[in-house]
């Protein structure tokens, strides 16, 4: 639990997570629904923490055996008894625990780094393009019309040409 507040600044919390070793990252019903994590999880594997995280499918498909799981949906009794169960593993099998950050860590870095993601995006860019052309019903290099929708509360045409040049 926290005992003090923590500067949304970017670092403090990653800062936090790793003293405490430990994370537990539990999930939204929205976020189990639509199987997205939310940023703890990525924010406790890059500090180096052991993460206990409840039952959500990205979770599980993408970090696999490399967390520990609890079932949200059971009794609080169960869950607090996952939960200190996980605890208790954790410190008495340190060299396992650290292999599973180490795990969760590598999968991390494969998978969503932010060098990744970009390298993903720019090598399938012209396969996309190609996709979205098609979607159209458009011939390959053709050109396609865009429509811009901008907010501008009080009509400038200096904000305007900005919109238009960040586009």
């Amino acid at each position: 639990s926290y005992v003090h507040e923590i500067p949304f600044d970017g670092v403090s919390m990653m800062d936090e997570i790793a003293k405490a070793g430990i994370a537990l990252v539990l999930s939204s019903q929205a976020h189990r629904d639509s199987e997205l994590m939310s940023n703890r999880l990525f924010e406790s594997v890059a500090a180096g923490a052991v993460v206990i995280c409840d039952e959500n499918n990205f979770a599980k498909k993408f970090f696999g055996q490399s967390l520990l799981y609890i079932d949200s949906q059971c009794s609080v009794e169960k869950i607090c008894a996952d939960i200190t169960k996980h605890l208790a593993w954790a410190k008495a099998n340190p060299d396992e625990a650290l292999g599973m950050v180490a795990t969760a860590q590598e999968i991390f870095r494969e998978r969503f780094s932010l060098r990744q993601n970009l390298r993903d995006l720019y090598h399938g860019l012209a396969h996309r393009k190609l996709e979205l052309t098609k979607r159209q019903g458009l011939e390959a290099g053709a050109k396609l019309n865009v429509r811009l929708y901008l907010l501008l509360p009080e009509f400038s045409e200096a904000i305007l040409n900005t919109h238009i040049a960040g586009v």
